[in-house]
């Protein structure tokens, strides 16, 4: 499905949650309609098996492939996540003048916190926090733990696409041209 029908979609789907959701008052207040929990309704409707890679996370961290995950909340998680988006935008930085990766938009399912990355002339730029991508984006759905083994150069985007730990959303051409600029090594 072309990427402009996916967002006319989603504005429908937009507009018919919030219809649901007037008047509900304080019932959206409780963990049963958790707003992260609905986004990520949304997001698997826009971007079909999205959720796949919460599986694809679980699965790898039961192989050691991934770091488990801590039994409570990281209180520093937030910046742990920006922190390996930037580490992201400097490796991409090294490629960026001669080979820059198309611009793309990064949403880690876990938390919904949504990145853009687009090339500069000479440079990548990266909006950390946004409320989704753009029109034309490619549309990158991961977790930050699998940015985090990608950026410390303990797996390779390829390989994370492969295992479903990371999943494109955007025109095949382009999500090629994505992975073949995708070699990040390390960080920085």
């Amino acid at each position: 499905m072309p990427l402009s029908a996916l967002l006319r979609r989603a504005g429908a789907v937009a507009l018919a949650s919030g219809l649901v959701f007037v008047g509900a008052g304080t019932a959206l207040s409780c963990g049963y309609h958790s707003p992260v929990a609905v986004q990520r309704g949304m997001l698997n409707w826009i971007y079909p098996n999205a959720l796949h890679v919460r599986t694809a996370v679980w699965q790898g961290e039961q192989a050691g492939i991934l770091p488990a995950r801590p039994p409570v909340a990281d209180l520093f998680g937030y910046h742990k996540a920006v922190a390996n988006l930037q580490h992201l935008r400097a490796a991409l930085q090294d490629g960026a003048a001669e080979n820059p990766p198309p611009a793309f938009s990064i949403v880690f399912i876990d938390t919904m916190l949504w990145s853009r990355f687009a090339p500069g002339e000479g440079f990548m730029e990266v909006q950390i926090h946004r409320d989704g991508p753009e029109p034309d984006d490619l549309v990158v759905v991961s977790e930050e733990t699998v940015i985090a083994a990608v950026v410390a150069g303990k797996m390779q985007v390829k390989d994370a696409v492969e295992w479903g730990l990371l999943r494109l959303y955007g025109d095949p051409d382009t999500s090629a041209r994505w992975l073949r600029t995708m070699r990040v090594s390390g960080r920085h």
